[in-house]
């Protein structure tokens, strides 16, 4: 059984990821939020990669009515 557990704080990878969130909350809504990443865990076990994202996030409040939209 292969596993292997990583933490990342780094401030340039936890930035790639919430750039990269944001452009696709971009892609999907046409406004970008802004994302601040807190904890970001990386565990691959048997060939797998499972990961926690724990994220603070504003957005306005039009574009959350568009995606309440989207959602209905």
């Amino acid at each position: 059984m292969d596993e292997m557990r990583m933490s990342l704080k780094s401030k340039l990878l936890c930035g790639i990821v919430a750039r990269t969130i944001s452009n696709a909350v971009y892609k999907a809504v046409g406004q970008k939020p802004v994302i601040n990443i807190k904890d970001l865990e990386v565990e691959m076990k048997d060939g797998q990669i499972k990961f926690h994202i724990n994220a603070d996030g504003q957005i306005s409040d039009k574009v959350l009515y568009k995606v309440n939209q989207l959602i209905e």
